[in-house]
């Protein structure tokens, strides 16, 4: 072997370890990238668990209020009582209110009343304690 043949063996010898050492760097790299997605890929899938044991729990109805308009308090002030009664397991909601303003409290076609009902038919569904209102 001559002088060029060795020169030529060192040359390729030291391509060779330069690309091992390379590729020893790259799959360092590679691993290293690897850990760091599986740890992602971990912490992702603890987070997506939490929020699967979050559940939208329906909302719980505690209290109702009788909305009514201002200007028919003030007309019935004084005038107008409620009262609170069990007939079973049905709340009963009394609204005592004068001759004069029966028609005021009841609505056009029963409109003012029907709205009433409405809302107390809402608050029913959601405590699931059955409410009536009565007009009296």
């Amino acid at each position: 072997m001559d002088a060029t043949d060795e020169k030529i063996e060192r040359l390729v010898r030291s391509v060779l370890d330069a690309v091992d050492a390379r590729l020893v760097t790259v799959r360092e790299e590679i691993r290293a990238l690897a850990d760091e997605m599986e740890a992602r890929l971990k912490a992702r899938e603890e987070d997506l668990a939490r929020q699967r044991a979050l559940s939208a729990k329906p909302p719980v109805l505690i209290g109702a209020a009788l909305v009514l308009p201002i200007g028919l308090i003030r007309q019935a002030a004084g005038q107008a009582t409620v009262e609170v009664s069990q007939d079973g397991d049905t709340q009963v909601i009394e609204l005592h209110v004068a001759e004069d303003d029966m028609g005021k409290v009841i609505g056009r076609n029963g409109s003012v009343a029907k709205a009433l009902r409405t809302l107390l038919k809402v608050t029913s569904a959601r405590t699931g304690e059955p409410v009536s209102l009565e007009i009296v």
